[in-house]
């Protein structure tokens, strides 16, 4: 799902104010101007980095998801006990949110918000790689007795 999002100072401007507005007035809330506005840019600037309010949207729902999953892929390869890495799983989830408290509020808005929000950014192709590691990771937790295999299913639609 690698969505190479513009790293330069401009693009990183208007990515965290239009972020920041989403998280606290929400996506369809925001307007191009307001997010220009902030970030001292023009419209067209926007519309040459992101498109649109739409790729702004996506870039920063990419970049929360890539940096998480690359810290659960780090977490996934180390040699831990299945509850301690069931714990470390949780308090990744916790610090990341909390470490990019913007996009966790723009991400759970969108996915908790109205259906139409849902469909228009697709958010399975952003959570498609935290639920498969999730899923290994009950598996995991499962093949050692840690949970109860019948249990799996119930497990990780709470880890979800």
């Amino acid at each position: 799902m690698a969505l190479a999002v513009n790293t330069s100072p401009i693009a990183q401007r208007i990515l965290d104010s239009a972020t920041e507005l989403f998280a606290r007035k929400g996506f369809a809330a925001s307007s191009t101007r307001e997010i220009v506005e902030a970030a001292g840019v023009t419209k067209p600037m926007l519309y040459y980095y992101f498109q649109n309010k739409e790729g702004l949207c996506r870039a920063a729902l990419a970049t929360f998801f890539e940096s998480f999953h690359a810290k659960m892929r780090e977490l996934f390869a180390k040699d831990v006990p299945p509850r301690q890495f069931l714990v470390s799983v949780v308090w990744l989830h916790i610090e990341h949110c909390n470490l990019h408290r913007d996009c966790a509020r723009l991400f759970y808005s969108l996915m908790f918000g109205p259906e139409e929000d849902i469909e228009l950014f697709d958010l399975e192709k952003y959570t498609a790689v935290s639920s498969d590691l999730l899923r290994a990771s009950v598996r995991r937790a499962c093949e050692v007795g840690l949970v109860r295999p019948e249990s799996e299913g119930t497990m990780y639609t709470a880890l979800t």
